[in-house]
């Protein structure tokens, strides 16, 4: 199985989830930082969103890495 998208191709799948989870602590953090006062209700609330969805997205690739080593193993 190869990986299909050409920017993440030469990175290994820890080195990816790795990159995933980066990021979406960034995100996170926007939250909470004192640069962006984010007053609005619904800018907070999208930024939650977002940060879920892609949690959501990382542990299901972490779920498929997992399905793929142990059926190689």
């Amino acid at each position: 199985m190869n990986e299909a998208n050409p920017l993440l191709v030469s990175l290994s799948p820890l080195a990816l989830l790795a990159t995933k989870l980066f990021l979406s602590l960034c995100l996170f953090s926007f939250l909470f930082t004192p640069f962006i006062k984010i007053q609005s209700r619904i800018w907070r609330f999208t930024l939650v969103m977002v940060n879920v969805l892609y949690s959501l997205t990382l542990l299901l690739h972490v779920y498929w890495l997992v399905i793929l080593v142990t059926m190689s193993s």
